[in-house]
Formats: structure tokens, C-alpha cells, sequence
């Protein structure tokens, strides 16, 4: 699977609309190095920014990696390149890990970048570990719904409306986390807890959930089923 993960890889680095898109969230980072460096966020308070940083860090990722799997596994489906894997006796359970694995690391790197600046800008009273294991169980999320995109691309028919659902679904839980923040914030504070362990204890559940839902879905997943559910670009 070497040789796939190293192809797969090739092509999303060569893609101008995947290209476009980390360029785009590239802008983005650059924005928000330019609003810390401005004092744009001076006013917000250590569980504001520590939820702002977790919302870029995801957000960003999501929009990279759902750019990847409509550029290469929606195109996998949808040709006859599919067909070209399982003639090679590849295993559809070995490509969507391998598929997720690839577009994880290429998704991850601007989202580190935001960590890092925001760790070494931004004064948290947050011990070292807490930040660290926030950002590890960000990334575990965002590994488990990379997962779970690739795996429901070979059940979607309809494969334009699952594209238009993902980018504007992102978009729109990225800003109305942004807008809401200090509601978030004093909704956390009424339960008398810290907005970080709500984070993580939110990325630990949701992300076992959607490994283990795309785990059964996998397995559920064969040579037959994958033709039927060929989809259409509609």
C-alpha cells in the first residue's frame, strides 16, 4: 500500500484545486497572525481564544481535507478508476485508510501552524499538557471524520449535493462557533466547567463514534455494493 499512499499523495499535491484551497487557508492564517499581532483579540478572554484556536484548527483541516476527498475519492468513484483497484486486488478497506491517512497529513500542515502561533503568542494559563492533548484529540477528530467522508462517498448517489453539503456544512458550524463564542463560553461556566476539557471530552466521543461507524461501514462495503452505488455527479 506503499506505492499507493506515495501515488495518492502525488496527485492531491499536483491538484490546482487542492492547491487553491491550502493557498486560500494559507491567506487565513496570515489574517489572524496579522489580528494577534493588532491586539484584534485582546479584549477575548483565555477560554474565548483557546475555543477560537480549536475552531481554526479544525475548521481549516476539514475545509483542506474535504477539498481532497471530493478531488481524488469522489473522482475514484465516479471513473473507472475503482474498478482499476479492485482488478489490481486491492482492497477498498486498505485504499480508504490509506486515501485518509494521505489527506490527514496534507490537510494538517496550515492547521499546525495555527497551533504553534497561537501557543507561543497567546499568554494560557493552560498548562503545556492541556494544550497539547486539545490539539492530539483535534487531529484524532479530524482523522475520524476524514474517515468517515471517504467512507460515505461510496454510499452517496447524489454526489454533488454530498459535495455542496460538506463545504457549506463546515462553513457554517465554523462561523456560528465564531459568532456565538461567549455564549458557548457562559453556557460551559453555568456547569462550572472549563470550556478546554469540554473540548477535549468532545473530540474523545465524537470521534470514537465516527471510527466505529466507518469501521462497520467498511467492512459492509464490497465489490458488488460498490457498483450499485456508483453515484452520479447531480
Amino acid at each position: 500500500m506503499n506505492n499507493v499512499k506515495k501515488a495518492s499523495f502525488n496527485y492531491m499535491l499536483k491538484s490546482k484545486g487542492n492547491i487553491i484551497t491550502i493557498l486560500t487557508m494559507l491567506v487565513l492564517y496570515i489574517l489572524v497572525c496579522v489580528g494577534i499581532y493588532a491586539g484584534v483579540f485582546k479584549t477575548k478572554s483565555e477560554q474565548e481564544m483557546a475555543l477560537i484556536m480549536y475552531i481554526l484548527i479544525l475548521g481549516i483541516t476539514l475545509l483542506i481535507a474535504n477539498s481532497l476527498v471530493l478531488d481524488l475519492t469522489v473522482k475514484d468513484k465516479l471513473s473507472n478508476r475503482i474498478e482499476f483497484f479492485l482488478a489490481a486486488n486491492i482492497k477498498i478497506k486498505d485504499l480508504i485508510l490509506a486515501y485518509s491517512e494521505q489527506m490527514l497529513k496534507m490537510a494538517s500542515f496550515v492547521p499546525f501552524m495555527v497551533f504553534m502561533t497561537f501557543y507561543y503568542f497567546i499568554d494560557f494559563e493552560y498548562s503545556f499538557m492541556q494544550i497539547v492533548i486539545l490539539y492530539m484529540t483535534t487531529v484524532a477528530l479530524s482523522y475520524s471524520e476524514v474517515l468517515f467522508l471517504n467512507t460515505y462517498t461510496f454510499y452517496a448517489q447524489k454526489n454533488k449535493l454530498f459535495k455542496n453539503v460538506i463545504i457549506f456544512g463546515t462553513f457554517l458550524i465554523i462561523y456560528l462557533s465564531g459568532m456565538f463564542s461567549k455564549e458557548l463560553i457562559a453556557l460551559v461556566e453555568q456547569f462550572g466547567l472549563d470550556i478546554i476539557y469540554v473540548i477535549i471530552g468532545f473530540n474523545l466521543i465524537l470521534s470514537s463514534v465516527l471510527y466505529l461507524v466507518s469501521r462497520k461501514k467498511i467492512k459492509d462495503l464490497n465489490n458488488e455494493l460498490l457498483i450499485k452505488q456508483r453515484g452520479q455527479w447531480e
